[in-house]
């Protein structure tokens, strides 16, 4: 494939949707380009870098399907997973990059028994992970998956003067959160910083294959902040950070 340079593996760059992916499809070059289903690969170089630059779609399923196939295919050195993040917390407003310590799984629950027309109750939920009952008859509490340090240590050090850059966890799930109650009970049982819909099963992916990673999210929308509506062009500034940071690689 084209996105080989000198034999070198490219670096992985995935996101969900295309409007996370444009600016850096535009910029690619040497172009050799692929499609399954609705995955889209787009193997070349950015600014000389290896690269395969991989439209998942939304979910965690799509996003561990897609990062199989890029793993398996492409070989990457590494797998950067960037895009848009709704805020956990009240200190972050849209334009502000979360660089993922780690990746938590949101949507991975028990619920207590309760009998018809008794109601549900999200807030009384148990978050477990997806070890839960793998190897014996335990339940298993929520585990973070860690980025790995040496490209956090890099992204940590990208210059950004769109908004904030921190570094914190980002939890993942089939679910778009929009209840401040539901929000704060996820933030304070998991300490989440954002929420995506990827970034954890990227993370188990490349756990079992032993492929570095980082989520790298920028804020789109906040429900602390009515105001702050969802912006998808917040995903320009994102894939801007990710060029920068492919030069640092």
């Amino acid at each position: 494939m084209n996105g080989y340079m000198n034999n070198t593996p490219p670096v992985a760059i995935l996101g969900a949707l295309d409007a996370e992916m444009r600016l850096l499809e535009d910029a690619i070059e040497g172009l050799d380009y692929s499609e399954t289903g609705h995955f889209r690969f787009s193997a070349g170089t950015i600014d000389g870098v290896p690269v395969v630059l991989v439209r998942t779609g939304m979910g965690m399923a799509n996003a561990a399907a897609a990062c199989v196939m890029t793993i398996e295919r492409f070989n990457p050195n590494c797998v950067i997973l960037q895009g848009t993040a709704g805020a956990h917390v009240p200190d972050l407003h849209i334009g502000d990059i979360v660089i993922s310590n780690m990746a938590m799984p949101t949507h991975f629950v028990s619920t207590p028994s309760r009998p018809a027309g008794a109601g549900s109750n999200a807030l009384e939920w148990t978050y477990l992970s997806p070890t839960t009952f793998l190897d014996d008859n335990n339940t298993h509490a929520a585990e973070g998956i860690p980025a790995t340090i040496r490209l956090l240590n890099i992204a940590q050090d990208v210059p950004y003067a769109e908004g904030n850059l921190v570094t914190g966890i980002v939890g993942s799930g089939d679910i778009w959160n929009r209840e401040l109650d539901r929000i704060n009970n996820v933030h304070d049982a998991l300490g989440t910083l954002c929420e995506d819909m990827e970034s954890y099963s990227i993370a188990q992916v490349c756990q079992e294959c032993t492929v570095p990673w980082l989520s790298v999210r920028i804020i789109s929308n906040s429900e602390f902040h009515p105001e702050e509506e969802l912006d998808f062009t917040t995903a320009n500034t994102c894939q801007e950070f990710i060029r920068a940071l492919l030069t640092r690689l």
